[in-house]
């Protein structure tokens, strides 16, 4: 098992475009249905307008690197060029649940 922390730091004001622009594509829907996928959950932080947080599991190492290739992964990269000015990835091998994410980071799912 393999997880990501993603925090997106959106340019001001921006982050609802560019959680919309993801969610009128389906990008998060297409990120879910891959294989090996096992959660894919965005997060908006309490306390803080300007970033988005993205909570990924995966089976293995091979299926990050299946997403990375995907299409829709190449365009959440051109929305990150519109929408985000800096994007800070973490690493783990541990499972963590969407609610442990939501408590350690003062957030909530969407």
């Amino acid at each position: 098992m393999k997880t990501l922390f993603i925090s997106y730091q959106c340019k001001k004001g921006e982050r609802g475009n560019f959680l919309d622009a993801i969610t009128s594509e389906k990008l998060d829907v297409a990120s879910r249905n891959e294989e090996g996928n096992i959660q894919y959950t965005y997060f908006l932080p309490k306390n803080d307008e300007e970033t988005l947080l993205l909570l990924e599991g995966w089976k293995d190492q091979e299926s990050i690197d299946s997403h990375s290739n995907s299409i829709h992964y190449k365009r959440i990269g051109e929305l990150k060029a519109k929408y985000v000015e800096k994007t800070n990835i973490y690493r783990s091998d541990n499972m963590v649940t969407p609610a442990e994410f939501e408590n350690r980071n003062n957030c909530s799912a969407l």
